[in-house]
């Protein structure tokens, strides 16, 4: 995660053994909504990502890709859904449902078919304020 995150990886799904070495993914990631800093309107919050270098697989697997895996998103250190392609179309909108209103952080992480972590992690954050 970047600077200032609270996550680890059991947070996200990942699994905090060292025994085996996680692959490396040159996949990118990021929120393209809500913007850093946004004021949306409480209730659902719609996300929008933005993946390059990589794509969702359609179900897990056993075979580990470095450009295959699924997004596990987190509102405010909780997990809220682990997307996959069958869940939604890459760049299409997610309902992230009833966030009141306040200072919210998303985080996202791309992690490999198993839904273990990528060495280094594949990850964005957002925070943004909902009215």
């Amino acid at each position: 995660m970047p600077d200032g995150s609270i996550m680890k990886d059991s947070d996200m799904g990942g699994s905090s053994s060292s025994a085996v070495p996680r692959p490396e993914s040159m996949a990118k990631l990021r929120f393209l909504s809500p913007s850093e800093g946004s004021l949306v309107p409480h209730g659902k919050v719609r996300v929008k990502f933005g993946l390059t270098g990589a794509h969702l697989a359609r179900e897990s697997s056993g075979s580990i890709a470095p450009n295959a895996g699924y997004i596990h998103l987190a509102l405010d250190s909780k997990v809220v859904t682990l997307t996959a392609e069958t869940d939604f179309v890459l760049n299409e909108i997610v309902e992230v449902g009833q966030i009141g209103p306040g200072l919210h952080v998303l985080d996202a992480e791309f992690v490999a078919t198993d839904h273990g972590v990528f060495n280094p992690r594949v990850t964005a954050r957002v925070t943004f304020r909902t009215k």
